[in-house]
């Protein structure tokens, strides 16, 4: 039912994505950062680089949604999901430095990573945000999350185009 509806399924997708994100950061994120604030009485943040710790931010969260979105689009081929959506997104947490910071790695995992997109989602945005970097650093990374995106983007085409082909739809 979801594709013959006048709006592209996938926008459809992020926009429920973005609409959930959005609702989280008003009524999560700003509230504790807030009382962060209010604790420590410090900044957190490099004030020079937020600009660009917010572009990165974006360019993230398109990079997470691609990557959910491909591992969704495996259901073409799958009949259920599930099992490998809990191990990619445990593979995804460890490698984005969501659970342990990418610093940390042992230097083979490091480099491992380092040639992965999971970096492109927390470390670098978390990275520009509160390490002070030179610009030409800041720009090598935002670069580098630009090349992810568009790569998981042609990758998400390809897996559509060859997913609705195969689609088979059963039942009245």
């Amino acid at each position: 039912m979801e594709l013959i509806r006048p709006i592209d399924f996938r926008k459809m997708i992020f926009s429920r994505h973005l609409g959930d994100s959005i609702v989280k950061i008003v009524f999560y994120c700003i509230p504790l950062s807030v009382l962060v604030i209010v604790a420590i009485r410090r900044p957190l943040l490099c004030q020079e680089q937020v600009l660009c710790g917010l572009l990165s931010i974006i360019l993230a969260y398109c990079i997470q949604f691609l990557y959910s979105l491909i591992i969704g689009l495996l259901a073409f081929w799958l009949i259920v999901t599930w099992p490998l959506n809990m191990l990619l997104g445990a593979i995804y947490k460890l490698l984005s430095g969501a659970w342990i910071p990418v610093t940390m790695f042992p230097d083979l995992l490091y480099k491992i990573n380092f040639i992965l997109p999971f970096r492109a989602i927390y470390a670098i945005p978390v990275t520009i945000m509160t390490s002070q970097m030179n610009i030409q650093n800041i720009w090598k990374d935002i670069r580098t999350q630009f090349i992810w995106i568009i790569f998981l983007f042609v990758i998400t085409e390809i897996i559509w185009k060859i997913g609705k082909r195969k689609l088979i739809v059963q039942g009245g």
